[in-house]
């Protein structure tokens, strides 16, 4: 399943400007002296012993070879992210002041733009909340990779939070004598790939190391759809994976994690054009409606 998003010639120069001036950082530790190519490890799906070219390709590509792009620590340490809920929350047009509507229930985080009131958040829209109702979250330093190779073969980061240990093989049991476990956020190469009797999918992550499918999110490329233009700036995004990748013409250039939308307000399928871009906004819509969301 698929969102796909073409830039318009607007957004397309913005996007582009924005990749010219990422900072990379190293994506290996070392220069392999092999060319990434994981197929040599492709006939080892059941946990047998690995041929010395496979060991040798797992050896050398330990990471994807991606390039990190560095931190927006400048826009991170000027956001400000409060967790509300699980019921809902009443907002206020001034501090003590008259109910003005309210954050509906569920898993919300607001971004605060005034602490400076004693016992009050001021949120996005003018909006004031009571802070002892809000929780301070962290942000999130995760970001995503610069592709350079054209993506030709998918890699994958790991979303488990419980730092998992591997299986030694498809199907097996996690257990600790497998001497690895995997850290929410590690990029991981996909170094062959097995389906168990459930139809689930395994990928084999380093040396006889297998985690399922469920536990990661998987980035790969795609055939450019009909209807954008040779040449175009377009992103992917894959609704299963949680995963978004970003092409210049047919060439994958960077990618990313993403949350798209849950239940009953679903991330449409389709292709979209982008009519309007800002840096931050409410995650609301359908102002008025039985259907409205906020």
């Amino acid at each position: 399943m698929y969102r796909i998003v073409q830039h318009l010639t607007k957004v397309a120069v913005v996007l582009c400007g924005l990749l010219l001036v990422v900072m990379p950082v190293a994506a290996q530790d070392a220069v392999p002296t092999l060319t990434y190519n994981p197929s040599v490890c492709y006939a080892h799906t059941d946990g047998s012993p690995l041929s010395p070219e496979c060991l040798a390709m797992i050896e050398a590509y330990p990471r994807p070879p991606v390039t990190d792009v560095r931190q927006d620590a400048a826009t991170i340490d000027n956001l400000s992210f409060w967790r509300v809920g699980p019921d809902a929350v009443n907002t206020y047009d001034t501090p003590s002041g008259g109910v003005s509507g309210q954050i509906p229930a569920g898993f919300n985080f607001i971004t605060a733009v005034d602490l400076s009131v004693d016992g009050w958040l001021q949120i996005q829209g003018g909006r004031w909340i009571q802070r002892d109702i809000a929780r301070w979250t962290a942000p999130s330093f995760f970001t995503g990779a610069e592709i350079s190779d054209g993506l030709e073969y998918p890699f994958a980061w790991v979303l488990d939070l419980s730092r998992i240990f591997v299986s030694a093989y498809p199907g097996g049991p996690r257990d600790q004598a497998n001497e690895r476990w995997i850290d929410r956020y590690e990029r991981v190469n996909i170094f062959s790939v097995a389906t168990d009797a459930d139809g689930w999918h395994w990928y084999m992550i380093g040396p006889n190391q297998w985690v399922e499918q469920r536990f990661v999110a998987r980035a790969h490329r795609i055939e450019r759809p009909e209807g954008i233009a040779e040449g175009a700036k377009w992103v992917a995004v894959d609704l299963y994976e949680q995963t978004l990748v970003a092409y210049e013409g047919d060439t994958p250039v960077f990618a990313t994690l993403v949350s798209t939308g849950l239940p009953p307000y679903e991330t449409n399928e389709g292709l979209f054009n982008v009519w309007a871009r800002i840096p931050a906004d409410r995650m609301a819509g359908a102002t008025g409606l039985p259907a409205a969301y906020d």
